[in-house]
């Protein structure tokens, strides 16, 4: 049955379109190149069919299964290939939305462990499989209101407080828990606009060794490693959206000229800027 007076629903202030969407459904085929630039937003992935292998920070590679969700990291773009038929709804969202009074992410911090990781999984319970099947309805639908996708979003926290334990919480939204932190949320603002360690603190208000001290605390590596990846991701991500030349982009990203992109990507991705725009087409 189809949504009745569709025009009164994309004329309504609160109606999202697609792209904007906090939900959605892909279906891709074996062998499709897939990017998912999660930086500055959550992003959760539910497997709902197939297996898709992914690549994030420092070349690690993780397998996405069906039957698994799992939570990514908001610092990180995460490149990869679908390696088979696959079907996922994807959950993307700045700020999380939990009328739950109980549900703390405050809270669940003492719980996270010393060892976290870029990915973390959770399985599907029956009970989250029927939320995602009323999901994938609205989505059919193209029931985009922002007022549904917000009360859909705080409905999976409530779910995921039901049948998941206190432990499994933390580590699967330790993203997001940390993320709260104004200690980290200055840092990704300022760090867009430095192109060293010191500036960076000093776009903090702390002293170096200061904000080295702090900086450790909350992202478990060097504030050196910290920018080093995060322009790494900026040079591929940009390779792989821009159809700009060389010469163009260079300048764009920071580099003198075509040949020092060029070097840089051969150093540290370990490719041409021709072989990471070839892997992604």
């Amino acid at each position: 049955m189809d949504i009745l007076y569709f025009n009164e629903h994309q004329q309504c202030r609160h109606y999202l379109s697609e792209v904007r969407s906090l939900f959605k459904v892909h279906e891709l085929p074996a062998h499709h190149r897939i990017v998912i630039d999660s930086k500055g937003l959550y992003a959760f992935i539910f497997m709902l069919k197939g297996e898709v292998e992914i690549n994030c920070c420092y070349d690690q590679t993780h397998r996405l299964t069906a039957g698994n969700m799992y939570s990514l990291n908001e610092q990180y773009t995460y490149t990869g290939i679908t390696l088979s038929d696959a079907e996922s709804i994807i959950l993307m969202f700045e700020n999380p939305h939990i009328r739950c009074d109980e549900f703390s992410l405050i809270k669940l911090r003492k719980y996270i462990p010393k060892e976290t990781h870029c990915i973390e999984k959770l399985p599907i319970l029956p009970q989250i499989t029927d939320y995602l099947n009323g999901m994938r309805f609205y989505i059919a639908h193209k029931m985009y209101c922002a007022h549904l996708q917000d009360i859909k979003q705080s409905e999976w926290f409530f779910l995921m407080r039901a049948f998941f334990t206190k432990e499994e919480n933390a580590l699967f939204f330790h993203s997001l828990i940390r993320g709260n932190n104004p200690f980290i949320i200055t840092v990704k603002k300022k760090s867009r606009e430095v192109k060293t360690v010191a500036e960076l603190a000093s776009a903090c208000n702390m002293t170096e060794r200061t904000f080295r001290r702090h900086f450790k605390q909350y992202f478990q590596i060097t504030p050196k490693q910290w920018l080093l990846e995060q322009h790494k991701q900026q040079v591929e991500l940009e390779l792989m959206k821009s159809e700009d030349g060389l010469k163009i982009l260079a300048p764009q990203l920071g580099f003198g000229s075509d040949t020092q992109l060029s070097n840089y990507c051969r150093r540290y991705l370990n490719k041409t800027p021709s072989e990471i725009r070839k892997a992604n087409s």
